[in-house]
């Protein structure tokens, strides 16, 4: 009961942790955590292609040129961890923009 109260979860839940096994536990969590859709998943082509030929790109900016193909709204934050989550998988570094010479 107190593990459940400290939780905030019901005490089933609590006693069916408990009951399984610590690789059939992390097994669990791990099946949950491969099958996540991300609401930015119909766009990671675009997203990818656009990091690749311009891997300086901030996460704003990659929001801004999804708007242009009707993208719905998505908030700042999970414009970032989209990116985040794209450079990392994709091994893609993050570059500063080229400086821009004067003639």
């Amino acid at each position: 009961m107190q593990i459940a109260a400290l939780l905030g979860v019901n005490r089933s839940t609590v006693r069916r942790c408990q009951m399984t096994s610590e690789a059939e536990f992390k097994d669990r969590v791990q099946g949950v955590q491969l099958h996540r859709k991300y609401k930015l998943d119909s766009y990671r082509g675009f997203i990818t292609k656009d990091l690749l030929d311009a891997p300086y790109l901030s996460s704003a900016q990659v929001k801004v040129h999804l708007n242009f193909l009707d993208m719905p709204y998505v908030s700042d934050r999970t414009m970032y961890n989209y990116v985040k989550r794209v450079r990392e998988e994709e091994n893609f570094p993050v570059m500063s923009e080229p400086a821009r010479q004067m003639v």
